[in-house]
């Protein structure tokens, strides 16, 4: 072991002196796609990374530390606005082969430091977005080890990096979540800001729909089911970017003579429906279900009462003024129900139910009958509306799903260049 530790100290520094930190290496990155900054709603982040120094808890060399960096972009305001720009937040934390970090990026648990009693060394460093950042915030993470040291090593691999997100909103009772997207070849290592790609052909399970690809989602009925279509355009140079502008829109297919899509969805009789409505999206945000369909529209879809389905298409963005517009972007879809249950609330241990108990069970001894089990089940029913309130609170069950375009063999052009 002493042998294998000397001849990688020595190609380390001979990696280090002679400045070939860059190479043609590939850096690994993730993209999480949907961050929300939140006074009731944490974002749950968990990032793996396998790649590293073969030693447990090797986090740095010769005073040089293993890093991964975290580069956030975030809505302008709290009005998070469908085409408001986002700003940047990035920074660097410490990393070891095969370890694990979670945290809150909205900072409610454990105010956006490591959680879990993770033993590792970030010094009182936080990961959250942005401290003092005004919640509410809609934005995005990337993740990647577009960094020195892993460069060096030659650890920066494709599929070195695995993340999750889960989002847990207090408020309301509703938890949802997703795995972080990892594209292929996501560029050059030279330094951290190098742009990292996302693009459509660069997925592997059709994350990404492109102008020529179509995702398709059901969408439940209005009455029974609320809505939600998370969008974030996808960059064509680069994610690294709080401008990317991409239009979205329902279709139920069928193309034009220009390969275009009529715009629309199918109801449940397998009939049609006809709208127009595309909307821009600049940086992220979530679409409300009748943000998508025209109000007369959606007004006869949901007074059939049914289920419908359509084609989900993206196409270049149009804000006025944006010169970074794509036809790409990665879309999820949340769905929930409200409704009522009855929740027995335990208040055995308050004063009222305490003290109705004892006088209750006094009494069986006053009249000459030994407090017994049978006197203690008596006492309990007397007392049950003092000891047991029955109270209606309300549930959100949300169900998320990434909208795939099944489409994710790389084009041949990557092969040949």
């Amino acid at each position: 072991m002493r042998g294998k530790i000397i001849i990688i100290s020595i190609l380390i520094a001979l990696l280090l002196s002679s400045g070939n930190l860059a190479g043609k290496a590939y850096a690994d990155a993730i993209l999480f796609p949907w961050i929300v900054k939140s006074n009731t709603a944490s974002t749950l982040i968990s990032v793996v990374n396998t790649g590293g120094l073969p030693y447990e808890g090797q986090y740095s060399y010769n005073g040089i530390p293993l890093l991964l960096h975290y580069d956030y972009r975030y809505k302008a305001s709290t009005a998070n606005g469908d085409t408001e720009l986002c700003h940047e937040y990035d920074f660097n934390r410490p990393t070891s082969a095969n370890d694990i970090v979670s945290f809150d990026a909205s900072g409610i648990m454990g105010d956006g430091k490591a959680l879990f009693n993770d033993s590792g060394p970030y010094n009182d460093q936080g990961f959250l977005l942005s401290a003092g950042l005004p919640a509410p915030r809609r934005g995005f993470l990337i993740v990647d080890n577009n960094t020195a040291l892993i460069d060096a090593l030659g650890q920066n691999l494709d599929g070195t990096l695995y993340g999750e997100a889960l989002i847990i909103d207090t408020e309301v009772g509703m938890t949802w979540g997703y795995t972080a997207y990892n594209a292929r070849f996501t560029g050059e290592a030279d330094q951290p800001y190098d742009p990292v790609y996302f693009n459509d052909r660069l997925d592997y399970q059709g994350e990404v729909i492109g102008a020529t690809e179509a995702g398709r989602t059901v969408i439940l009925p209005p009455s029974e089911f609320s809505t939600k279509f998370y969008v974030t355009p996808i960059g064509m140079n680069g994610q690294r970017y709080g401008d990317i502008n991409t239009k979205v829109f329902l279709s139920y297919g069928d193309p034009e003579s220009d390969g275009s899509f009529y715009g629309g969805m199918f109801l449940n009789d397998e009939q049609p429906i006809s709208f127009t409505t595309k909307k821009n999206v600049v940086c992220t945000t979530a679409l409300r279900l009748d943000e998508l369909i025209p109000s007369a529209a959606y007004a006869a879809f949901t007074g059939t009462g049914g289920q419908g389905w359509a084609y989900i298409k993206t196409e270049e963005g149009n804000v006025e003024g944006n010169q970074n517009q794509s036809s790409q972007a990665v879309i999820g879809k949340l769905e929930w129900n409200i409704f009522a249950q009855s929740v027995a609330i335990d208040l055995s241990k308050t004063a009222d139910c305490i003290s109705c108990k004892d006088k209750c069970i006094s009494d069986c001894s006053t009249i000459g009958k030994k407090p017994d089990y049978k006197c203690e089940r008596t006492c309990g029913k007397k007392c049950q509306p003092l000891c047991i309130v029955k109270k209606s609170v309300e549930s959100w069950p949300g169900n998320f799903t990434w909208i795939r375009s099944g489409e994710s063999l790389p084009s041949p052009w990557f092969f040949d260049n």
